[in-house]
C-alpha cells in the first residue's frame, strides 16, 4: 500500500487491528496503533474498542484499563463486549474486586444504552430482512453476554466469600492462551504427540466444531465432568473467550483447538471420539453456497468416530440440514460411513432452547 504511494488512513487501521484481535497478533496491533498516533491519526470509536480488547487479551491489562478512562473522558463510547472482556481478565488477574465490579457496572449502563439505541434504530427501519437477521444477531450477542456476565459474578461472589477452589496467577491469565501448551493446541503449531496423548485416554472423548465462544460446549463440560471435551475455533478471539470461561470456572476437561475445521479435522487421530457436534453452522441461501459441513467434513467426522460413535449437527436453516441429509445418503450409498451411527440433523430448533437442553 505505502509502496504504492497510498497513506493508511483510519479505516485501514481498523481493518487491520480487528484481524490483529481476532487472530491474537498482540505485538502487532500495538506497533500498528503507536504507529497510527505518530502519524497524527486519532483513534476513532472503532480503533479505540479494538486496542482495548487487543492489550487487554494479550499481555497489556493495564494499558486497556487505562485507555477505558481515557476514552470517558474524551466522550468515546465504549461497546459493551469491551468492558465485559476486561472486568473478566480484571478478574481473573487479581485485581481488587471494586475495580471489577466498576467494569460490570459500566458494561451494564452500556448494554442498557445499546439496547435503547438498537430499539429506536428497529422502529424507523422498514426492511424486514435487515431487521430480522439484526435481531438474531442481538439475541446470539446478549446470550454471550449474559453468560460470561454470570461468570464474572460468580467468580466474585466465590472469591468474596473465600471459597474460591482454583486461583490462577496473574502472569498465567496475562501470558493468555499462547502458554497453556498442555490444554490448548494451535494448528499452526501442533504438537501432534501431545494432542493424540490427550485424545486417546481412556475417557469419552467429544469434540464441537467451531464452538464460537464456548457457551454450549462449557455447559456440557460443567455437566458431564466424566468425559473430555474438544473445543475447535478458527479465530483467536473466540478461543480467548472460551479460555476465560475454563478458568473462572476453574474446568480441566476441555481442551482448546485452534485452527481450521476443514484442515484441522484431517490431523486429529482417527476412531477417537464418541461424539462429534456443530451447532448452528452459518445459514446458506443456496444449494450451491460454500458450506461449513459439506461432504468432505462429514467424511473427515465419520473417519474420526469411534464405531459407535455419532455426529450430531444442529440448524434451524432447512435448506441446510437437507443438503447434509443429502450428503449423508450419498456417503452411505457410496459405502462410506458404514462403521458409524449418524444422526440427522435436527431443524427448526431455536439456538437457546438447543443450548439449554
Amino acid at each position: 500500500m505505502r509502496s504504492n504511494g497510498v497513506k493508511p488512513n483510519d479505516r485501514t487501521y481498523a481493518t487491520y487491528l480487528r484481524s490483529c484481535y481476532r487472530f491474537g497478533k498482540t505485538e502487532e496491533g500495538d506497533k500498528a496503533f503507536k504507529e497510527m498516533k505518530a502519524a497524527g491519526i486519532k483513534p476513532n470509536e472503532s480503533i479505540t474498542n479494538l486496542i482495548i480488547k487487543i492489550w487487554a487479551t494479550g499481555k497489556y491489562l493495564d494499558h486497556a484499563l487505562n485507555m477505558i478512562e481515557n476514552a470517558e473522558k474524551a466522550q468515546v463510547m465504549l461497546d459493551p463486549s469491551t468492558l465485559l472482556i476486561c472486568a473478566s481478565m480484571a478478574a481473573l488477574a487479581g485485581r481488587k474486586v471494586k475495580v471489577v465490579e466498576t467494569l460490570i457496572e459500566k458494561f451494564d449502563a452500556c448494554l442498557k444504552r445499546q439496547n435503547a439505541a438498537n430499539k429506536t434504530e428497529n422502529d424507523d427501519n422498514d426492511d424486514g430482512d435487515a431487521d430480522d437477521r439484526k435481531e438474531r444477531a442481538l439475541i446470539a450477542a446478549k446470550a454471550e453476554h449474559e453468560f460470561e456476565r454470570k461468570f464474572v459474578g460468580d467468580f466474585l461472589a466465590s472469591k468474596k466469600s473465600g471459597t474460591l477452589q482454583h486461583k490462577p496467577t496473574m502472569e498465567e491469565i496475562l501470558a493468555g492462551p499462547r502458554a497453556a501448551v498442555d490444554s490448548v493446541f494451535f494448528e499452526s503449531s501442533l504438537n501432534s504427540t501431545k494432542l493424540t496423548a490427550v485424545i486417546d485416554s481412556k475417557k469419552v472423548a467429544k469434540l464441537e466444531i467451531c464452538a464460537g465462544a464456548g457457551d454450549w460446549i462449557v455447559s456440557k463440560a460443567v455437566q458431564e465432568p466424566e468425559s473430555i471435551w474438544f473445543a475447535l475455533e478458527i479465530r483467536y478471539d473466540r478461543a480467548h473467550e472460551i479460555w476465560r470461561k475454563l478458568k473462572m470456572k476453574g474446568l480441566s476437561n476441555v481442551f482448546i483447538l485452534i485452527g481450521d475445521a476443514k484442515t484441522f479435522t484431517t490431523q486429529l487421530p482417527l476412531n477417537s471420539f464418541d461424539e462429534v457436534y456443530t451447532n448452528f453452522p452459518e445459514p446458506i441461501h443456496t444449494k450451491e453456497a460454500p458450506r461449513l459441513i459439506d461432504r468432505a467434513l462429514i467424511k473427515t467426522i465419520l473417519g474420526l468416530l469411534k464405531p459407535s460413535g455419532h455426529m450430531y449437527v444442529a440448524t434451524d436453516d432447512s435448506l441446510y440440514a437437507e443438503c447434509i441429509s443429502e450428503d449423508l445418503a450419498k456417503i452411505h450409498a457410496e459405502g462410506g460411513g458404514s462403521k458409524k451411527s449418524s444422526k440427522q440433523p435436527p431443524t427448526n430448533k431455536k439456538a437457546s432452547d438447543f443450548m439449554s437442553s
